[in-house]
């Protein structure tokens, strides 16, 4: 099987062989047993030593430039497998997560904090006000944020029964 169409790339895509480095290791080891051979060469007196000089100055460049490309295609195509990695790795994170993960750890966070004597971190908001977690574990919460609180004139004089004492008078 391709290892390509395995690993789900798109098709044209090729990621350089990870031999390419070896290739190269082999290239500057070769090169280095050349610029030995023309220093030997440069012994002969017969040789123009300035322009054979500059001609193994060339070598030297070329043989630099073709490490420097060698390099930078390697660079992208192992970036450009990353992102594929990366892109397949997500979508199985995506497809196995559960959405109720959040909530085991929001559970186990809250867990931690009571172990520790610290207080909860749970806090309900209602619209725009500001719901403490006692208000709304009172016997009277009705869902309401409000600034003011209700009198007690008002409260007998309310038709509605609040949160805790639906169907009690």
């Amino acid at each position: 099987m391709d290892s390509n169409r395995s690993l789900g790339l798109q098709k044209g895509w090729v990621a350089m062989d990870r031999n390419a480095i070896t290739y190269l290791s082999e290239l500057n080891k070769g090169m280095d047993g050349v610029f030995s051979m023309l220093d030997k060469l440069l012994e002969y007196p017969e040789l123009r030593k300035d322009s054979f000089e500059v001609l193994k100055a060339n070598l030297r460049e070329e043989l630099g430039n073709v490490n420097t490309t060698v390099l930078d295609v390697l660079e992208q195509s192992e970036q450009d497998a990353t992102y594929v990695a990366y892109k397949q790795r997500r979508e199985y994170e995506r497809v196995t997560r559960d959405p109720d993960d959040c909530y085991l750890v929001v559970m186990e966070r809250e867990k931690e904090l009571a172990e520790q004597g610290q207080p909860s971190q749970i806090k309900v908001m209602f619209g725009m006000g500001d719901v403490t977690r006692e208000q709304i574990m009172s016997p009277d919460f009705t869902g309401e944020a409000g600034d003011e609180e209700e009198s007690d004139a008002d409260h007998e004089q309310s038709s509605v029964p609040s949160g805790g004492d639906h169907g009690k008078q």
